[in-house]
């Protein structure tokens, strides 16, 4: 009995030996991090795929102490698909490169243009992706977006990509949209997808259009790499991406883009400027937020879609003078109706621009109209998505107009 718990004990200890022989335990310093992924036509292949790698100091770097201000890098392959580029990566990396920690996805405007269904599900399908990473149109090549992806203000890249999140709750110049949420209305019958636009700036470019347009004009038609700033921070991001399917169809300048966040119930706080009703030399820049979820009424006739939106706002007047008076109750609502008649007619054109020029459904109008057909079948046949370009539209916006906040107090 004894020799029999001896060879079994004796077996048990070979084994131990010999499973802790093959088992690697790996730690986090085993693996380098994409914190990004950009996504090229390639000259000499399909695509040229660039990573952007976090340092190993800046993943362990917490208290923004002095290794918080070390760089990430970008490595470029030109490869036969995107897997194909992360195994040559690897063969020339010290570490396994690791896809956990990737926050943004940049997609060249070329290979959107041409479609990017293929590459979606590539990722999608990748299980260390995660579904919120947002994803960007670049209209520069990828490598250099990423290389020019730093701030002055933020030195971790990883927390730099999540500022470029927020940039959306305090501007209004865009909205982000994660590889989930583009993924889903691609493949969905009620809306169409869109995305964050972004560039890079030079310093040395010339805006022709701009030399004609007022300073009020440039802002609200600016989108991302034509704006006259002048930064360290090469980068911008500014405007939508609109897609047909999987093909991207246009762009959305700053105040499209603001309209279909007020329009979508998601504006959070904007700017905009607006030529004083008292004085056309003059101009007025108000603060706007969301008074109250717009609301939609959306018929079919005679085979074509009625859109009626009804927009409620808020705006704080932020331009002031010693000779304005904006306490005056008769001045503010001709400001309010002013800026009612302004913002509709900016809105009608983001209708009739997504509509007319893009038929594409950014908004998803379609989900309100789903139910007043019998069958399924009989949504398919209808087919919103293509019938979105014979819509009409109106538009009543009803906007709640304060002077300054200090100004009513005192």
């Amino acid at each position: 009995m004894v020799k029999k718990y001896i060879a079994f004990a004796l077996i048990i200890f070979v084994l131990t030996i010999f499973i802790s022989k093959e088992i690697r335990i790996t730690t986090i310093d085993d693996y380098a991090y994409v914190v990004a992924i950009g996504i090229d036509a390639g000259e000499e292949n399909i695509l040229k795929v660039s990573f952007q790698i976090a340092s190993t100091s800046e993943n362990s770097s917490d208290s923004g102490g002095a290794d918080s201000a070390a760089t990430s890098t970008v490595s470029t392959v030109e490869a036969s698909s995107i897997d194909n580029a992360l195994t040559l990566v690897n063969t020339y990396t010290s570490k396994e490169l690791s896809l956990a920690h990737c926050k943004i996805i940049v997609i060249s405007e070329e290979i959107a243009n041409g479609g990017i269904s293929d590459y979606l599900y590539t990722l999608i399908n990748k299980m260390e992706i995660s579904p919120k990473c947002n994803i960007i149109i670049s209209k520069v090549d990828c490598d250099n977006f990423l290389k020019q992806a730093s701030s002055n203000l933020e030195k971790n890249s990883t927390r730099y990509y999540e500022i470029i999140e927020t940039t959306a709750n305090y501007t209004g110049y865009t909205e982000t949209i994660t590889l989930s949420d583009f993924f889903s209305k691609m493949e969905d019958t009620f809306a169409q997808p869109y995305s964050i636009l972004g560039s890079v700036n030079t310093d040395d470019k010339t805006n022709e259009d701009a030399s004609t347009l007022s300073n009020s004009e440039t802002e609200k038609n600016v989108k991302a790499g034509e704006s006259n700033i002048k930064s360290k921070n090469k980068v911008e991001i500014a405007g939508i991406a609109v897609f047909n399917a999987d093909t991207m169809v246009g762009e959305l300048n700053a105040i499209e883009t603001i309209c279909h966040l007020i329009l979508s119930n998601k504006l959070e706080n904007c700017k905009i400027t607006i030529p004083s009703p008292f004085d056309n030399s003059e101009k007025i820049d108000l603060s706007l937020t969301q008074k109250k979820n717009t609301k939609f009424d959306i018929k079919i006739l005679n085979g074509s879609p009625y859109i009626k939106a009804n927009v409620k706002v808020n705006a704080r007047i932020l331009t002031m003078n010693k000779d304005s008076d904006y306490l005056n109750s008769d001045n503010l609502k001709e400001i309010e109706e002013y800026t009612n008649s302004y913002l509709e007619s900016q809105i009608l054109n983001y209708f009739y621009k997504t509509s007319k020029e893009f038929n594409s459904d950014i908004l998803g109008l379609g989900k309100y109209v789903v139910s007043d057909f019998t069958t399924w079948n009989d949504w398919v046949e209808f087919d919103w998505l293509n019938n979105y370009e014979n819509s009409f539209f109106d538009v009543n916006v009803d906007t709640n107009v304060k002077s300054g906040y200090l100004l009513l107090e005192t």
